[in-house]
């Protein structure tokens, strides 16, 4: 009888359209201003319309399935998402790619594994106040490179749907922060170890600073703890509660009244107001992507310094393009902050007008078009003889300077500042 009970409230909770309506005027009178962003409750519309097409079971739960026309996605294929319903020409195209991408996704290349927490552990949501009690865990750190090259394609964006005011540089683990807020019960708990960036950024900003303005309380961290281990890394260990938490608060084993998103003792959650007055006065420096642009005896993706010198004898106009170039890895290292390495730069020209420079495009095109035309980055690989971010509005706010600040954006243990002239070009 329990048992029976426990699919009921499963089937009524997940498969039913009255259990989708009373999810959502909960969520109504839970959350009113965010109800505009409740995109699970057309997914869940989908999934009932599938059950009831194709059938569908669970442990001992098993509904027949239906057929006929009316739940059809080849007649109706809004049934499936798909936004032309009345375009029959195309309705069986429209449900053959659904199909595709769906077996695209769970057997291409780095598959997407099926894992639904809601029906793999009806009894924590089936329940009144769904959700699980209490989640500890260690989840992945990766930036933005890592989790695009660790995933299939488009994961990224899919995590900016699925985690609203979430940005594209935050660290993985943040995301992993906003899964374990939303699948906690309201008074639930969890506890887990991170970056010591979540309390930073844009990664701070997507996951502690979401959370703690939408009803989680942090009421113990450990900011910047070496990890006990062999790893030689830096965390900070993030203990929140969901609903309204009336015990004590500790951040850094002291006592506190309050823990901010920032895993500070005092002040909000909310992201620092932009100061317009700092507007154009600080840039990343340029991204070249790609080390076959450079001029450098150190590395062997580069070429010689020599056969530079080689190429401006032969033709002087192939000066016109190559610049010196300097990193952190100059600031940080020379007392004098010289430039060692130099670097082809065709700037925005196009690729007839970069042919031109034939004897440094036949480089370019050697040894950096092989590597864009691996990447994912749509730009780099349709403009693989340019830089992927030349940092047009850096040099243009630099241009009437004879010299600017610099220092190095990678990580160090020490902060290095520095003037330079404003004719080196700038990775840092």
């Amino acid at each position: 009888m329990v048992q029976i009970f426990v699919l009921f409230r499963l089937y009524t909770s997940y498969y039913s359209v009255t259990g989708l309506y009373e999810r959502l005027r909960e969520d109504e009178s839970n959350y009113p201003d965010t109800m505009d962003q409740r995109y699970g409750a057309w997914a869940s519309l989908i999934s009932l319309f599938g059950m009831v097409y194709e059938g569908g079971h669970h442990d001992e739960m098993y509904l027949p399935a239906r057929k006929g026309q009316l739940f059809d996605p080849t007649v109706y294929p809004f049934l499936i998402g798909l936004r032309s319903p009345d375009d029959a020409d195309n309705n069986d195209n429209n449900y053959s790619e659904i199909i595709n991408i769906c077996n695209s996704l769970k057997n291409g290349v780095k598959p997407v594994p099926v894992f639904n927490g809601e029906v793999e552990f009806p009894e924590i949501f089936a329940r009144d106040n769904p959700g699980f009690d209490a989640i500890i865990g260690n989840p992945p750190f990766a930036g933005k490179n890592t989790t695009i090259n660790g995933n299939i394609e488009g994961y990224l964006d899919w995590l900016k749907v699925v985690n609203p005011e979430s940005h594209g540089n935050a660290d993985l683990v943040a995301h992993f922060f906003r899964r374990a807020f939303d699948i906690l019960r309201r008074n639930g708990t969890f506890g887990l170890i991170a970056t010591n960036t979540i309390a930073q950024g844009d990664t701070r900003s997507t996951g502690l600073r979401f959370i703690c303005e939408n009803g989680g309380i942090i009421y113990n961290a450990q900011k910047r703890l070496k990890w006990p281990g062999l790893a030689a890394v830096v965390v900070s260990v993030v203990h929140l509660f969901k609903g309204d938490y009336v015990g004590k608060k500790w951040l850094d084993n002291q006592e506190v009244d309050v823990i901010s998103a920032f895993l500070f003792h005092t002040g909000g959650n909310k992201d620092p107001q932009v100061l317009l007055a700092n507007a154009d006065k600080s840039f990343q420096g340029s991204i070249i992507l790609g080390m076959g642009f450079t001029f450098d005896d150190d590395k062997p993706d580069a070429t010689p310094i020599a056969e530079m010198h080689r190429l401006i004898t032969e033709n002087p106009q192939n000066a016109e393009i190559i610049f010196p170039y300097i990193g952190g890895e100059e600031v940080n290292s020379s007392p004098t902050h010289s430039h060692r390495r130099y670097v082809i730069n065709f700037g925005e020209m196009s690729e007839e007008k970069a042919r031109k420079y034939s004897d440094l495009m036949n480089i370019v095109e050697e040894k950096v078009k092989p590597e864009r035309l691996a990447q994912k980055d749509k730009i780099g690989k349709e403009k693989w003889w340019q830089f992927l971010r030349s940092r047009t509005e850096l040099f243009q706010a630099i241009s009437q300077l004879n010299r600017i600040l610099v220092t190095n954006c990678g990580a160090t243990h020490h902060l290095s500042l520095t003037f330079v002239p404003v004719w080196y070009l700038l990775i840092l």
